[in-house]
């Protein structure tokens, strides 16, 4: 706001309105369902004050509750607009996630630059009460009691903060481990196993093929995964995921999923952030990326920030939408920095609903 007000907006006339499609407009009070799909307007109103926002360095300029379901997650498109009567900003965000009894912020230099802004989906009010599922969750101390309670099918953990566990090789199904410092794996084998990990953060090392293997379907949502990471389940999520590499190797290998799917997510690396690659010539793998930013502190050579090898059969349809390199290399067959076909010619890929490769 201190340099739009340097450029003469009014901050004292300022007004925002804020406009959401694809809310849901109905709520079921005895189940907590929502449903419906409306076109939502919080018509022009003054700015909040009074109000701390949540990130230093920033204030509010609107602020609107949305009917989101308590176990809902979605995706919006905000338009917003600011006007102080003679100078009007008008900014869209697409792909803002959503979810009940959550706050999503979304912040940066939002009038006076295009292209500076954030997106983050943060607990609401309180850590201790955002969800029912923590307020369930059995607190485990060690990888002893880790262990013992993620051996009964459906069971919900949260990990002690600023401790180091090592996954368990045998589990229960659909489980639930919730984190504030995270687990440290070891190339743990859960053949046929769902699991969902939230706020949890992964160490791992820079060896091959650590992961977990033989899954059925792992998500993860909001963690952070440090080091490089091996895919092995047959179905794949990261949902706001942070990934951090700071050794020239990938943040992940795709490797043995049959669907991996990547959105709202961060890849912090040396030059190669994901890499789609399999032994198998019987695989076919469907890899997403939504709204992901790729972000290389140098760039490796001939490197871009999606590395395909479908060399040894394995075919792969690739959809990037929404996502955005910043200082890869180009690529050494595509001369782009966003993906790269290295090897092969058995992928189909889409960039924004444009195919740029056809298999063969």
């Amino acid at each position: 706001m201190d340099k739009a007000v340097k450029a003469g907006f009014n901050k004292a006339d300022a007004k925002t309105k804020v406009q959401v499609s694809g809310i849901a407009n109905a709520l079921n009070l005895l189940t907590g369902e929502v449903s419906g799909e409306a076109e939502v307007t919080c018509d022009l109103n003054a700015i909040p004050t009074g109000e701390t926002f949540p990130k230093e360095g920033y204030e509010y300029l609107s602020m609107d509750y949305l009917l989101v379901g308590k176990e809902t997650k979605t995706v919006v498109d905000v338009n917003w607009q600011i006007t102080d009567g003679a100078t009007t900003v008008d900014r869209t965000f697409t792909n803002v996630p959503l979810q009940g009894n959550y706050r999503t912020n979304i912040y940066g230099n939002l009038l006076t630059a295009t292209a500076d802004m954030n997106v983050e989906i943060d607990p609401a009010f309180s850590d201790a009460d955002y969800n029912d599922l923590i307020e369930d969750a059995l607190i485990v101390a060690n990888n002893a009691e880790l262990a013992t309670k993620l051996a009964t099918d459906g069971a919900v953990v949260k990990l002690a903060p600023n401790t180091t566990y090592r996954l368990p090789s045998t589990v229960g199904d659909d489980i639930e481990i919730i984190g504030n410092e995270g687990a440290k794996p070891a190339a743990v084998q859960w053949h046929g196993v769902t699991a969902t990990f939230h706020n949890v953060k992964f160490v791992y090392g820079q060896e091959n093929y650590v992961g977990i293997q033989h899954a059925k379907t792992i998500k993860y949502e909001n963690c952070e995964i440090a080091g490089q990471m091996f895919s092995y389940a047959e179905n794949s999520e990261f949902v706001g995921c942070v990934f951090t590499q700071n050794e020239v190797n990938y943040n992940i290998w795709t490797y043995g999923s049959k669907n991996i799917k990547f959105t709202n997510c961060t890849f912090n690396c040396k030059g190669k952030a994901a890499l789609l690659y399999s032994e198998s010539a019987t695989l076919a793998q469907t890899a997403t990326f939504d709204n992901c930013k790729f972000n290389a502190s140098a760039p490796a050579k001939d490197k871009a920030a999606i590395e395909i090898d479908s060399s040894l059969g394995t075919n792969y349809d690739v959809y990037i939408k929404n996502c955005v390199a910043t200082g890869f290399d180009l690529g050494s067959v595509s001369g782009n920095s966003l993906w790269n076909q290295k090897k092969g010619n058995l992928t189909n890929l889409w960039v924004d609903g444009v195919q740029k490769l056809t298999r063969e």
